[in-house]
């Protein structure tokens, strides 16, 4: 199974979206799942950087900059 997290360039870079795919090729025909919108004001309305998932105990974490 293959994961993407994309953010969504065409929007601004304003909300992070996972994709999952049995194969690699298969990514793009995902409809996704929006995991974080930017919030209107304040520290989280900012453009979103790098962001990244990672695995403990068995439980994704995503986290962003």
């Amino acid at each position: 199974m293959y994961i993407a997290i994309q953010m969504e360039i065409i929007i601004l870079y304003d909300r992070i979206v996972l994709r999952k795919s049995e194969t690699l090729a298969g990514l793009k025909d995902d409809e996704g799942v929006t995991v974080w919108e930017k919030h209107k004001e304040g520290i989280m309305s900012e453009h979103i950087w790098a962001p990244e998932m990672h695995y403990l105990n068995r439980h994704a974490m995503l986290m962003k900059i």
